[in-house]
């Protein structure tokens, strides 16, 4: 991981590391345009709640399918392969 500067472009990777019932975990990855690596790393996990209730509730089927398609499983990349896995199986935002 290293810094970057204004006027340097980013590019965001977003994939899902955990699919839950009703939760969803991503992992955002910060690269520089043109620039090897990694700047940094971040996530956040959603659970998806009924909004009368304010409860969990199961995961829509379209969502789920839609969210597959960004669900890297556990092992399937090597350590030093992360960072283009983060990159070529993301979804630019």
């Amino acid at each position: 991981m290293s810094s970057c500067a204004f006027p340097a472009v980013l590019e965001l990777g977003l994939r899902v590391n955990k699919l839950g019932t009703s939760s969803v975990t991503y992992e955002v990855g910060i690269f520089e345009e043109g620039v090897e690596g990694v700047k940094a790393v971040g996530g956040f996990t959603h659970v998806f709640c009924d909004s009368v209730h304010r409860r969990p509730m199961k995961l829509l089927r379209a969502y789920r399918e839609g969210l597959e398609k960004l669900l890297v499983r556990a092992g399937e990349e090597e350590k030093e392969e992360e960072e283009e896995t983060v990159r070529y199986r993301s979804a630019k935002l």
